[in-house]
């Protein structure tokens, strides 16, 4: 009898875990198009990602692990990065309290640099895409601090998915637990991950 409420309990435990773990990522596929039929993808280019806990080393500590997380994700979905003339545009969005940026970041209405940390992944024609159609339409985010990945039709200019962490990466001071948030989300991307996975292994 010990056991079988043992097995209960562990079951049970279990099951909040996941459900505590579900809960931190809410993704949205905006589209009925199939993302695996797209091939290719490079990054819409952002400001640096700044950690109140950790200020001066945004660059180097955060902002570099969370585009390279964000980057190693998509070619894990079986894409391969083509900055001059990809399908998909990522584009990764932070709410947070900076002041004006100080690289090129959406919508490109100043003549900024591209983030150094992001130039080896940038679209090479990111100036053109300061009009996707359904950006307007996303909710504003309320919690400082939250991050969200879009996932951009180049052509349609469109935004195909979007995957987002439900509470502020603000809490987190470790890199490693605002990479495994990206890894979370990316879980819940609808392509044959498994064989896009392999092949990516291969």
């Amino acid at each position: 009898m010990i056991y079988i409420l043992l097995g209960i309990l562990v079951l049970m435990i279990v099951a909040v875990l996941l459900f505590l773990r579900k809960k931190k990522v809410a993704v949205t596929k905006k589209t009925d198009k199939d993302l695996s039929e797209y091939t290719s993808f490079a990054f819409l280019p952002g400001d640096s990602i700044n950690l109140p806990s950790r200020p001066g080393k945004e660059l180097q500590e955060v902002s570099e692990p969370i585009i390279r997380a964000v980057h190693d994700n998509m070619k894990r979905a079986g894409y391969i990065l083509d900055r001059n003339n990809p399908d998909l545009l990522v584009m990764i969005r932070v709410v947070e309290e900076t002041p004006p940026p100080a690289y090129a970041t959406f919508p490109y209405s100043a003549p900024l640099p591209v983030n150094p940390f992001y130039a080896p992944y940038a679209y090479a024609g990111y100036a053109q895409m300061n009009a996707i159609h359904n950006y307007a339409g996303l909710p504003t985010e309320k919690v400082k601090g939250s991050l969200s990945v879009l996932v951009i039709e180049r052509r349609g200019k469109k935004i195909l998915w979007e995957g987002k962490a439900t509470d502020s990466f603000y809490d987190r001071n470790a890199v490693p637990e605002l990479v495994s948030y990206i890894d979370l989300i990316f879980e819940e991307y609808p392509t044959e991950r498994e064989e896009r996975r392999l092949a990516y292994q291969g």
